[in-house]
């Protein structure tokens, strides 16, 4: 092997940590051949995949050899990351190459960064973000596998970087905002600085050194999510299949309104793709579908509001009051608590009269259904609960409730809590008429003009 000619340049040490990164390299680019058979990986066409490959190459190479205090470093960086590309590149996938594997002998006079790249992190900021931390992580895992000799569970880290549907919509989407900048190296161009120029936009001092979470560029939004993938796949491992499909509507949904609370855009199709982008990040697989996503949201409406309103809650706590790490970990696996196992798919309403009773979902739009639930309610002075009515058909009564699906007042073990009953009058006829009409449902609006002909 070549390194073996070059024991003055490098220590005994250093040729050990070439050859430990060689074997992981080739591990990673196995992976991208599979991926290549079904056209995932493509270098020609996707330039964000060319990009990640080459970041996460120079990253891990820098975590592994730790600081660039010496030249030797420097180019043993170098070569590491050049050595893994050049891999890819002699087999039909192009990428952005130093050529320091090409060129032993005079490696510290080439140039130590590919500019192409540069320019293309310069000029995107927050898909340079978002790509340098999950490579961040990736790294740590790498220096954990060395430590524990255990490869197999990170064997596919880059094949799942190049997939990232996240980071492709980032590329796609060029962000000048400087807000979320990355740790910027020396402008290359300037040549008066050129010696203070390190390989890689990131901030390696030490081997396997945590980015700060305070750090003011780094993507927020990004580390939140980033911080809760144990979490949550531990949290799937546990659930049945009915739960399973519940879990992910909640993760989808977390992750959307996650997304538009940090990034202020209220366009739809942007955050629907962003927030399944970063389900999938915290699955680690495809989530349901977006028709599966919008069948469970109609057929639990009440699931899909209360949902939505705790989730919003959190998330306002979160921005507004902040969390530690701790807490950001398990942000999202407390919402799923709340909400898996929240009383709503079968939630029955109980006149409190006759006790006629029947399912909510659906309540209002059947022929043979006793009851009708109005939407508009009352909010309680006292203790700030929604107060909504329900007209009996049978009896002639009205009902007046609070939904709690998650019992949190103690007086709902069926998911509702009761407050009182009132005879009807004509102004209580015509409320509920002019609620089914302001709905369109011709099936109540028969039913209470019946009752208001009596």
């Amino acid at each position: 092997m070549f390194w073996k000619k070059k024991k003055n340049k490098f220590t005994e040490q250093q040729l050990f940590q070439f050859e430990v990164f060689s074997n992981f390299s080739t591990l990673q680019i196995t992976t991208l051949y599979y991926l290549n058979l079904t056209k995932r990986y493509d270098t020609f066409e996707n330039k964000h995949q060319k990009v990640l490959t080459y970041l996460y190459f120079d990253i891990l190479a820098g975590a592994y050899v730790g600081g660039e205090e010496t030249q030797d470093q420097v180019d043993l960086i170098c070569l590491m990351r050049d050595f893994a590309l050049k891999g890819l590149d002699e087999r039909g996938y192009p990428q952005y190459r130093t050529f320091h594997a090409d060129n032993l002998d005079d490696m510290s006079n080439l140039k130590e960064d590919h500019s192409d790249v540069i320019s293309m992190l310069d000029t995107n900021r927050d898909f340079a973000s978002s790509a340098i931390n999950k490579i961040k992580q990736n790294s740590n895992e790498f220096l954990d596998g060395i430590k524990t000799r255990k490869m197999d569970s990170i064997s596919s880290q880059l094949s799942d970087l190049v997939n990232d549907d996240l980071l492709k919509s980032k590329f796609e989407q060029v962000n000048f905002s400087s807000e979320l900048s990355r740790k910027s190296k020396v402008d290359p161009s300037d040549s008066s600085n050129k010696k203070e120029k390190k390989p890689g936009p990131w901030d390696f001092t030490k081997k396997g050194e945590n980015a700060s979470s305070t750090d003011n560029q780094t993507n927020a939004l990004d580390q939140i999510i980033n911080q809760q993938i144990k979490n949550v796949k531990n949290k799937f491992k546990g659930l049945g299949k009915d739960k399973t499909i519940r879990s992910e509507y909640i993760i989808i949904k977390y992750c959307t309104l996650l997304t538009a609370a940090f990034s202020g855009k209220n366009d739809t199709e942007y955050l629907t793709v962003q927030g399944r982008a970063y389900a999938r990040r915290l699955l680690g697989k495809n989530p349901i579908t977006y028709e599966e996503f919008n069948d469970y949201m109609n057929k639990n409406p009440l699931f899909s509001t209360l949902s939505s309103h705790i989730i919003s809650t959190e998330i306002k706590k979160l921005i507004s009051f902040g969390l530690s790490a701790l807490e950001t970990k398990e942000h999202l696996d407390k919402i799923l608590d709340q909400l898996i196992n929240a009383k709503t798919d079968e939630l029955r309403i109980t006149c409190q009269y006759c006790a006629v009773s029947d399912f909510i979902n659906n309540i209002n739009v059947t022929n043979d259904s006793k009851l009708y639930c109005s939407d508009d309610y009352e909010t309680d002075e006292n203790t700030g609960l929604q107060i909504y009515s329900c007209l009996c058909f049978q009896c002639r009564h009205v009902t007046y409730y609070a939904l709690d699906p998650l019992n949190e007042s103690g007086m709902a073990d069926d998911g509702v809590e009761y407050f009182r009953t009132s005879d009807i009058d004509l102004s209580t006829l015509v409320r509920f008429s002019d609620n089914a009409k302001k709905h369109s449902n011709s099936i109540a609006i028969s039913k209470i003009e019946n009752l208001i002909k009596k």
